[in-house]
C-alpha cells in the first residue's frame, strides 16, 4: 500500500488527473503492477505496452491513447529503451511526459 501511495503522488507530481492515460512499458514486474494500482487510485487509465514494441507501434498507439505519462525500463534484454523514446520524442506531438524505472 505504501509503494502504491508513493507511486500515486510520483504520478499526480507528472500531471497525471483522473481520466488521463498512464502507458507503462515495463515487463511483467512488481513495478507494474504498483503502476496499474496508483494509476486507479488517482482515476487514471493504464494502457500496458509490451516491452517488444519499438517505434513504428509505440508512436501510433501512443498518440491514438493521448497518453500523459509512459513509464519504461531503463534497459530490458539489452535494449535502451530511453534512446528509443529520445530519438521518437519529435514524433510524438504532444509529447508525454516519459519516466524511467529505476530499479
Amino acid at each position: 500500500a505504501v509503494l502504491v501511495k508513493k507511486a500515486a503522488c510520483g504520478l499526480a507530481k507528472a500531471g497525471v488527473v483522473k481520466g488521463d492515460v498512464v502507458s507503462v512499458q515495463l515487463p511483467n514486474c512488481a513495478e507494474a503492477v504498483v503502476l496499474h494500482l496508483a494509476a486507479t487510485r488517482l482515476g487514471a487509465v493504464t494502457n500496458p505496452l509490451l516491452p517488444t514494441y519499438r517505434a513504428k507501434e509505440l508512436r501510433y498507439i501512443l498518440g491514438f491513447a493521448h497518453t500523459k505519462v509512459v513509464v519504461i525500463p531503463s534497459e530490458h534484454r539489452g535494449f535502451d529503451f530511453p534512446a528509443l523514446y529520445a530519438q521518437m520524442r519529435p514524433d510524438l506531438g504532444d509529447v508525454p511526459e516519459i519516466v524511467e524505472q529505476m530499479s
